[in-house]
């Protein structure tokens, strides 16, 4: 929410702890504006739901001054005695002045500076004892001089909490390695997560080389024993610049639990390198590759192959938006998911257009055997067809311990469909979340009515699913949304409506705009999204219960006979049961009176004519 202008409805939700408003930007306010600044930072000083809080466009000192009517260092201040904030995010800032006391916040955990200014302030700040332990800096952190960024990397060191560093697209990175590699260094330091991201331009980048910058690094990677994940977006090295971080990986004492490459021109020389220190290596359990350029699938199956060390138990593996991996590459996979069945969560697999239905079906074999751990499954390409659909679902229909399924680009007659929903009206199947990105009907049709149908008839009797996104330019009308709503509230009886969906809390669908380039996101019909928001109510029982008393219970001619169809007798046994599960209804009691109001005779006393 954005804090100004200020107006009674944000006092309201910020004096209230309103649970929603978790996160808080402090934009530029009008100079015509004129507000207490002082009483609003009492009112955030307060509250307990603010999690984050995001100063923008803070950018020069004349928010520096003390007017009466507008103390920004009463309201920092203020502020700065908060209690719940444990994020700040300094978006174009001038990190100078007041706005520096909120380093101050006693739970202060993360930091995040995007395109702000480096001052000799900021630098003296973080010199103090902080507490923080996650920074991050995106994008352009500039400074009026080189020796001033040194100095502003040096001084993240004396604060001896630091968990996690990123650094995206920053000028940092072009004077701060050296300094960077001290903290690697520094015994006290316990550094777990360390990302550089030199952006994913590489076009503007092809003649660039990141080898120098990775051996001013190598010491301190080489010798640090808390770094536990080390992320590289956009990097160029050479063999000489991947040799460092494969003799890393070699290294005895390192700790490196995940390795995560994104956006990389790699070539298969360079893959080769990267190989020799993954077969060698024995900390790793977390490999993401996703989106590597230039590498063939010689690469490919040199890094795989790899994987295939005994030493590594794997949890993770993610090699998504790869087009080289090819089913040769998917059948040394599958046996790397066999080896390391005791261990695996998560497989990333989407988006590998070289796969044919012969290498999925490889993959698919590996999940015949349990994986007790497993959770997380991303495949996709456009040769994932029925076959491949039937092979997977006939495994995955007795994982209990898969949460979240996601399609990508999947291309499925009905056939195929229906073994998605057979996963669905499994009850060994514990999914939780079902996601069809760019999955289509046959070759080019959309998901329609029919397929709505499909799925819909998947989730009657599911009480594990949480959450069914459609993925875009979908054809759904409202014949088909109809479907879900009767999954939802089918209420042609009590015993249907008590028989619905009631875990079912979100089904998100879009389609692309035929108008420019935008996105035009479709709103679900009310009686779906209406039923979506009961099920995000609580408790099963209480959710169908309530949707009992909104279809069965508002008539004014409501009676025992047509709530209870059994003997008179038994209908007089279950009265005082009907009668309190009505009455549990504290919001409306309509339902209660008018059933009251049709039942007198059930409530005449003994000796009463």
């Amino acid at each position: 929410m954005d804090l100004f202008p200020f107006n009674e409805r944000k006092q309201a939700l910020i004096t209230s702890n309103d649970p929603r408003l978790d996160e808080l930007y402090l934009n530029r306010i009008d100079e015509e504006n004129i507000i207490d600044l002082g009483v609003v930072g009492h009112y955030i000083r307060q509250n307990t739901s603010i999690k984050c809080l995001t100063p923008c466009l803070f950018d020069d000192r004349r928010y520096d001054f003390d007017a009466t009517t507008k103390d920004w260092g009463v309201f920092f201040s203020e502020v700065s005695s908060n209690q719940t904030i444990n994020e700040i995010c300094f978006d174009r800032c001038y990190l100078e002045g007041h706005i520096l006391k909120l380093l101050d916040i006693r739970n202060l955990e993360k930091i995040c500076y995007r395109i702000c200014i480096i001052t000799s302030q900021l630098v003296s700040a973080l010199q103090r004892d902080l507490h923080f332990r996650h920074i991050e800096i995106r994008y352009s952190l500039q400074s009026p001089t080189t020796q001033l960024t040194q100095e502003f990397i040096a001084a993240l060191n004396h604060n001896h909490r630091l968990e996690e560093l990123v650094l995206c697209e920053t000028d940092v990175l072009d004077y701060g390695y050296r300094a960077l590699n001290d903290i690697l260094l520094d015994q006290r330091s316990i550094l777990k997560k360390l990302h550089i991201d030199k952006g994913q331009s590489l076009t503007d980048r092809i003649n660039d080389c990141d080898d120098e910058e990775i051996q001013l690094l190598r010491d301190g990677l080489m010798n640090n024993t808390s770094l536990t994940e080390l992320g590289l977006t956009g990097v160029v090295f050479t063999d000489k610049g991947w040799k460092v971080v494969s003799e890393v990986l070699m290294s005895p004492v390192t700790a490196l639990r995940c390795l995560d490459l994104f956006w990389i021109e790699l070539n298969d020389e360079c893959a080769q390198v990267l190989a020799s220190g993954l077969a060698h290596n024995a900390t790793l359990d977390d490999v993401k590759f996703t989106s590597l350029s230039s590498i063939t699938a010689v690469g490919w199956l040199a890094l795989v192959s790899s994987l295939n060390n005994p030493k590594l138990q794997l949890r993770v593996i993610g090699l998504n938006c790869n087009n080289a991996i090819n089913d040769e590459v998917a059948f040394l996979l599958a046996n790397v998911l066999a080896r390391c069945k005791q261990t695996m969560e998560e497989l990333h697999l989407s988006r590998c257009l070289a796969i044919t239905d012969v290498g999925w079906m490889a993959i698919s074999v590996a999940f015949r055997s349990p994986m007790s751990n497993f959770n997380t499954l991303s495949i996709g390409n456009e040769r994932f067809n029925d076959d491949v659909a039937v092979s997977f679902a006939n495994c995955l229909c007795d994982f209990s311990s898969l949460k979240a399924l996601k399609l990508r680009d999947a291309r499925f007659t009905n056939v195929g469909w229906g073994a998605i929903a057979r996963i669905l009206q499994s009850n060994q199947s514990g999914l939780q979340e079902l996601i069809l990105g760019g999955c289509y009907v046959d070759e080019i049709g959309n998901i329609d009515d029919e397929v709505a149908s499909i799925l819909a008839d998947g989730l009657v009797g599911n009480t594990k699913l949480h959450v069914l996104y459609l993925g875009h330019e979908h054809s759904i009308t409202d014949v088909g949304w109809d479907m879900f709503s009767t999954v939802l509230c089918n209420t042609s009886s009590i015993n249907a409506t008590y028989d619905s969906n009631h875990t079912l809390c979100e089904i998100s669908a879009f389609r692309a705009s035929m108008v420019g380039l935008g996105i035009d996101f479709t709103s679900l019909p009310a009686s779906v999204s209406d039923m979506l928001e009961l099920n995000k109510g609580g408790k099963v029982s209480e959710v169908a219960r309530l949707k009992i008393l909104q279809n069965h219970f508002i008539a004014k001619d409501i009676s025992i006979e047509s709530v209870i169809d059994e003997s008179p007798e038994l209908q007089m046994k279950l009265a005082p049961h009907l009668l309190h599960w009505l009455g549990r209804d504290h919001c409306r009691q309509t339902p209660l009176y008018n059933f009251i109001r049709n039942e007198v005779s059930l409530f005449k006393m003994r000796g009463c004519s």
